[in-house]
């Protein structure tokens, strides 16, 4: 099959199309006839994409890991989808990924895809919703009534963050870019923030969550608004550099 891949020595980042064989599913898995891919640009910087699970350099390596497309074959033990079911997911990042005619999966990291979401919209979806939903539930510990604020709501992830807030029965503010207003009061934004013009620390208080998706000195500027047994999650942040006053 047709692939794109990463360099041909480890740890070179020019990506090329190459030929390599298709892939075969192993018991539970199933193989991925690829429509779409979604593309992390920091996947560069993963481990997985230089190393093997064993520590050994890793060359030719197949990046994209979230995907949508049809199931071409299962395992000998999948029993969740048949051979033409519409899915979306993500694969373990040390398999190549679907940047490829196809991929394998794992059952359990890949769901049906609705019929009115379309393959291009559905790629988009998992590594974002994953990241926001590990931020706000696991971490941030969300419920409903909760004040959250969600510092670059108008990015892939933030888009996600607003709607598991929202679903959670959270009351949401968000900072954002104008040109994303009306997008994000549609996925139940109580507020929208400028982040240009509006400084949120001059808008706000009493919020229980803070979600930051920007980094900078997003932390600093939201610890004073927290109520106290507040939390703040960042995805963003550096953590060598990033201070909380």
């Amino acid at each position: 099959m047709k692939a794109f891949a990463l360099g041909s020595k480890a740890g070179s980042f020019d990506l090329r199309e190459i030929d390599i064989a298709d892939p075969s599913p192993s018991t539970d898995q199933v193989l991925v006839r690829v429509h779409a891919v979604g593309v992390t640009p920091t996947e560069l910087l993963w481990y997985s994409s230089t190393h093997n699970k064993d520590g050994s350099a890793r060359a030719n390596a197949v990046p994209g890991h979230e995907f949508s497309g049809i199931v071409e074959s299962i395992g000998s033990q999948a029993t969740d989808f048949v051979p033409g079911d519409a899915v979306f997911g993500m694969n373990d990042w040390f398999l190549d990924g679907a940047t490829a005619d196809f991929c394998v999966a794992s059952e359990k990291d890949i769901v049906a895809k609705p019929a009115s979401l379309s393959h291009t919209d559905a790629a988009a979806i998992p590594i974002a919703a994953l990241t926001g939903w590990q931020g706000l539930v696991d971490h941030g510990r969300i419920k409903a009534g909760d004040r959250v604020l969600i510092v670059g709501a108008g990015g892939s992830v933030g888009l996600m963050a607003v709607q598991i807030a929202v679903m959670h029965g959270c009351r949401v503010i968000a900072s954002a870019s104008p040109s994303q207003a009306d997008t994000l009061k549609e996925l139940g934004c109580e507020h929208v923030l400028d982040y240009k013009t509006q400084a949120f620390e001059d808008h706000l208080k009493d919020l229980d969550v803070v979600f930051d998706a920007i980094g900078s000195d997003t932390l600093a500027r939201a610890k004073p608004l927290l109520v106290e047994g507040g939390r703040m999650v960042t995805i963003a942040a550096d953590p060598k550099t990033a201070t909380i006053r």
